[in-house]
């Protein structure tokens, strides 16, 4: 609102407010020089305030949450909750989504998934070598469910919450090409260099006397073990999979749920598989037979 405007401007009584007390819109456009390069500026910070304004206030309420009860838990509930509250504190500390536009928790969520995994494979290692298990077939059960556990559950959120099952299963191939892909790759990728690097040392001709004159310049050596057993049936057990869902697509019309009926037998039959590429797997692992498995009475095969 401008009142008493001098200077020579003219509005129009009508239109802009009357004679003595005007109406004037005024647009102030930015420099296009300043804006380009404002604009490149901000687009490598990526910085947003109201964002991580919004960030730090889920942060703490993410705190306050791994403490909360709720009103109508009964007596499991709240033990649980107790028992559960040290992880709920450590995955509290994560940033949220709402922070870096969820790189920075994707990148920290990462990190902490590979801490969790590491502790996991050596209590898995400890209680292997505790009851006698070998290394083969602690890896196969104890390692393996600590692992894939967090796919799973990702796998039951994608599939309850979206229309289709192709981010759940998708997620289950797609976490196993990591696990082989980068999961052996990068390993050997860093040892081989390390190696090469580092060349024989005392540790390594007493672990590998076979090799110091084939390999005068050391290397990373694994030697093989029962892994193409467990491999051969992994696939077949796989391909039964694969086949029970193009059945599920043709009788159902999907991959997972449908009837009650229809999924509960496709549960079962997945748990079989499972337990029978275990099962195989540790026989093989542990030199043992039919005849040690079955009950005394019962033929072997």
């Amino acid at each position: 609102m401008l009142e008493n405007v001098v200077g020579g401007a003219k509005f129009d009584e009508t239109d802009d407010g009357g004679k003595d007390s005007a109406i004037c819109t005024i647009e102030i456009g930015p420099n296009e020089a300043d804006k380009k390069l404002l604009d490149t500026v901000g687009g490598l910070l990526a910085v947003n305030k109201d964002k991580w304004s919004l960030g730090y206030r889920n942060y703490k309420a993410q705190f306050a949450a791994a403490f909360e009860i709720e009103d109508d838990a009964g007596g499991l509930d709240v033990f649980l909750h107790y028992i559960t509250l040290p992880w709920k504190l450590l995955f509290a500390c994560i940033p949220p989504t709402d922070m870096s536009d969820g790189w920075l928790c994707f990148f920290v969520a990462l990190a902490g998934i590979g801490a969790v995994t590491v502790i996991v494979g050596d209590l898995a290692a400890f209680f292997g070598c505790t009851i006698g298990m070998s290394d083969s077939t602690t890896a196969i059960t104890f390692v393996a469910l600590g692992t894939s556990l967090p796919d799973l559950f990702a796998s039951k959120g994608a599939a309850q919450e979206q229309e289709y099952a192709d981010a759940s299963i998708g997620n289950v191939t797609g976490s196993n090409s990591v696990n082989v892909f980068l999961g052996l790759g990068l390993p050997w990728m860093a040892a081989a260099w390390y190696w090469d690097n580092n060349g024989q040392t005392d540790e390594w001709k007493k672990r590998n006397p076979e090799y110091i004159d084939q390999y005068p310049d050391g290397g990373f050596i694994v030697r093989s073990g029962d892994l193409g057993y467990s491999v051969a049936v992994f696939c077949a057990c796989a391909l039964t999979t694969i086949a029970i869902l193009l059945v599920r697509r043709a009788a159902v019309g999907g991959e997972l749920g449908g009837p009650a009926g229809c999924k509960w037998l496709s549960f079962v039959l997945m748990i079989l598989l499972w337990l029978i590429y275990i099962g195989a797997s540790i026989m093989k692992n542990e030199g043992l037979t039919m005849d040690d498995v079955l009950p005394a009475g019962v033929p072997g095969m």
